[in-house]
């Protein structure tokens, strides 16, 4: 039986894995916490290529590329998870993200990885960039990628603004990434996902996630409450304190661990993007996007 445990809002500064290169320890930070308007410089990305996989319910057809974008992320090798926005954001014509711009410091590209996982509904686009090194900038590091592993992203045109947390109902799967430990030592595997929108005085989103990976099976399910008052931002913030049990192993080593996430509403409020990330020694990374008709 799972308990259902309330999400816990944190700041960025208390998230292990989150902002500037963050690691296995709390005090990842962005010291470039806003975009100087710019354009992310290599924002063809540096000759990646699609694999040509597509997630179920989504098209390959492509954003166009500008500011105002919010977007949500969850990758290994030190850069954690989080949540952006407003940044600059650079399109392919077949929809591939090639780049998008934070701050300075935060500018990555694509590189000479591929796009797995790639789709676009509407407003809102996501994928996982493979199989090489990302280009760009991120905070001076060097980050490179496996076949089997990624940069898991969602991004958002035109996001909600800030206030806004979605519409009162049910929302289902429409797409996801295939989720993937650190590494790559296990291959990537499947999700499925709902929440529930509770409108009033105090919204309340209801979400469940299921990870199967490797022969396992990972659950991250709780009630709680997006966060609509960080300062400027439309992504909302939370940790979900021990929902998460496995059978043992690489998803989750004890019978629960920490499951982080950042989300964010686009399409007047239709479309959810969430991006999560396990706190285990090898990462669980992914993006789930929901929908309410």
């Amino acid at each position: 039986m799972h308990v259902l445990i309330p999400l816990i809002l944190l700041s960025a500064s208390l998230l292990p894995g989150c902002g500037s290169k963050g690691d296995d320890s709390a005090g990842g930070t962005s010291d470039g916490g806003t975009s100087d308007g710019g354009t992310s410089d290599g924002g063809s990305g540096d000759g990646g290529t699609s694999d040509g996989g597509t997630s179920d319910g989504g098209s390959t057809g492509g954003l166009t590329s500008g500011d105002g974008f919010a977007i949500v992320y969850a990758a290994s090798t030190d850069i954690g998870l989080d949540g952006r926005a407003p940044v600059s954001a650079t399109f392919d014509a077949d929809g591939q993200l090639a780049g998008y711009l934070w701050s300075k410091v935060e500018a990555p590209t694509r590189g000479d990885c591929s796009t797995a996982d790639l789709g676009t509904l509407g407003d809102v686009s996501w994928g996982r960039w493979k199989d090489g090194t990302l280009g760009g900038a991120f905070y001076g590091g060097t980050f490179s990628y496996p076949a089997d592993d990624g940069f898991h992203y969602g991004v958002a045109a035109a996001p909600q603004l800030k206030g806004s947390l979605g519409l009162d109902g049910a929302y289902t799967l429409v797409a996801a990434t295939a989720p993937t430990l650190s590494g790559g030592s296990v291959g990537p595997g499947s999700a499925t996902a709902s929440a529930t929108v509770i409108a009033g005085d105090t919204p309340m989103v209801s979400l469940q996630i299921q990870v199967v990976q490797g022969g396992e099976t990972m659950t991250i399910q709780s009630p709680g409450y997006p966060d609509a008052s960080l300062a400027g931002s439309t992504v909302w913030e939370g940790q979900v304190s021990g929902p998460a049990t496995a059978t043992g192993g690489p998803l989750c080593s004890t019978a629960s661990c920490d499951v982080y996430l950042r989300g964010v509403f686009a399409d007047d409020g239709h479309t959810l993007v969430i991006a999560y990330q396990a706190a285990t020694s090898e990462r669980v990374s992914g993006v789930v996007v929901l929908q309410q008709e």
